[in-house]
């Protein structure tokens, strides 16, 4: 008997067996997000994912948009929400309310007050879906935004009873809780997702001090989850003297599915909606798709005069074939990575 048999022996041991949690991918809808970074056109199911990013850089948009395409696709949006989604900003983003709620696909943890009972609903939760005989899987959807809203049963306590809480409490629970829930969600149809925000943090050194960019929360969403996006607004879009949208810079800040540090801009509109044109013009003059002779932009046989007319009238056959070119583009970047320090040495 070899020894590979003994080990085999040992309770417990088997043989490693693929995740079975990413059966469906679930838009952002950012095109520079799904393709860009993610490459695989969204986010697996199987994942824990935290979107990060200072105040008014698209955190709870982009969560919006991820629950619009889970229910939209047949899936079931559990919410927990401190931030106040707004109906009318949901139906601002095309998001049918009394639909799914109708349907009862759209579940809101309204009476979950603090972090302990909330990350318990999450697990109840969690155990009926692996535990469901529904021969038909669906993707589901756990949004917490945010972190930094967050309150914990102690603090409220403490807060109460005008005392002083204990040192990172809510960081403790969430450690504890974060790991339950990576166990959970790795071999399920389902994608857990934190909203959170950095805050600077002051560190004296000697005689100078450092500034650092954290996120709410301690390292527990930096060590336990598997992809994490952080946004920043980088400038005001203007059109007829109106502030319309930000540009926003996605950058992976962590990817353990995918390659991390990749980053890329793209249009976000204040209506929720997303200017995909802005990252296909831009990466398209990158990659030489497009070609510019001062004011004049041509693609294939067609020539504009101006950017904004060239993608006003651009026909639907070149905008299709010119957003594939772009995802070619980046899919070699992937295919590169991929290779890099794997090449045979004679």
């Amino acid at each position: 008997m070899s020894l590979v048999d003994d080990l085999h022996k040992a309770n417990g041991a088997a043989n490693y067996e693929v995740r079975t949690g990413d059966s469906f991918v679930v838009p952002t809808g950012s095109f520079a997000i799904d393709y860009g970074l993610l490459q695989r056109g969204g986010i697996n199911t199987g994942s824990m994912v935290q979107i990060s990013g200072w105040e008014s850089s698209g955190k709870t948009t982009l969560a919006m948009n991820l629950a619009k395409n889970t229910l939209d696709a047949g899936g079931v949006v559990i919410l927990k929400d401190t931030e106040h989604w707004e109906h009318t900003r949901l139906q601002q983003i095309g998001l049918n309310t009394e639909k799914y709620a109708k349907e009862g696909t759209f579940i809101q943890l309204s009476e979950s007050r603090f972090m302990e009972e909330y990350f318990s609903k999450f697990i109840d939760f969690l155990d009926i879906i692996r535990t469901s005989k529904d021969t038909v899987k669906v993707p589901t959807l756990f949004i917490l935004d945010s972190v930094a809203l967050t309150s914990t049963r102690t603090q409220y306590e403490s807060v109460r009873d005008q005392k002083e809480p204990p040192i990172a409490i809510r960081a403790r629970i969430l450690s504890g809780a974060l790991a339950v829930l990576e166990d959970y969600v790795k071999d399920l149809p389902a994608i857990i997702l934190f909203v959170n925000q950095f805050r600077t943090s002051f560190e004296q050194r000697g005689f100078r001090t450092y500034v650092d960019e954290k996120v709410t929360g301690g390292n527990a969403l930096k060590y336990a989850g598997n992809l994490h996006i952080s946004l920043k607004a980088k400038k005001v879009y203007e059109v007829k003297e109106l502030n319309v949208g930000n540009i926003i810079e996605a950058k992976l800040e962590k990817n353990k599915i995918n390659f991390p540090n990749r980053a890329k801009e793209f249009l976000a509109y204040y209506n929720g909606s997303y200017g995909d044109w802005y990252t296909i013009l831009n990466e398209g003059l990158k990659h030489g798709l497009i070609k510019q002779a001062g004011a004049w932009y041509s693609f294939k046989d067609s020539k504009w005069q101006g950017m904004d007319r060239m993608m006003s009238t651009i026909s639907k056959e070149d905008y299709k074939d010119l957003k594939q070119a772009i995802i070619d583009e980046w899919n070699k970047e992937f295919d590169f990575l991929n290779t890099v320090g794997k090449e045979d040495v004679e």
